[in-house]
């Protein structure tokens, strides 16, 4: 699945593997929200990132139907463990999450704490990517991502058709 800002000038390819993986942990939580890290890597532009997988939630995540807050706990060693099976240029991009029955739109929450992420370089990266997926599972998904820079309005990126 590729995503692409208005401009076209930064696009995002989510790989099968990391798509089954969201779906997965949204069903095994729903109707509560869920989310954990992307792993992926940039091109030498820094235009396309490809995300070869997202994690589960970490055990220590706190899950609600309006709120999720990613646990910490294995997040390096799941970055550590893809870097050795799929690539070493391979490494945290950014964050996901679920919205169960609604929009793919980015909460107040989820902007500050990003732009939080961005301004602390986050797990070694100065401009995460958000993916949100909102709706109802299995079939009625809706994906969302955005590009974050620290005291910059973030850019969203939409499925491309």
């Amino acid at each position: 699945m590729v995503f692409s800002s208005s401009d076209g000038l930064i696009c995002v390819n989510i790989l099968p593997d990391a798509i089954s993986e969201i779906k997965k942990e949204i069903l095994v939580h729903y109707p509560n929200e869920t989310g954990g890290v992307l792993i992926g890597k940039y091109d030498e532009n820094l235009r396309l990132a490809t995300i070869y997988l997202a994690t589960e939630s970490p055990k220590d995540s706190e899950y609600g139907a309006t709120a999720f807050k990613r646990g910490v706990n294995d997040i390096v060693n799941n970055i550590t463990l893809a870097q050795k099976k799929l690539s070493t240029e391979l490494h945290y991009v950014g964050e996901w999450h679920s919205h169960p029955n609604n929009s793919p739109a980015a909460s107040p929450t989820d902007l500050k704490q990003m732009q939080i992420f961005a301004k602390t370089n986050q797990l070694g990266i100065s401009v995460p990517l958000l993916l949100i997926v909102g709706g109802k599972p299995p079939l009625g998904l809706d994906w969302q991502f955005s590009l974050h820079r620290y005291k910059k309005k973030p850019s969203l990126l939409l499925p491309l058709k």
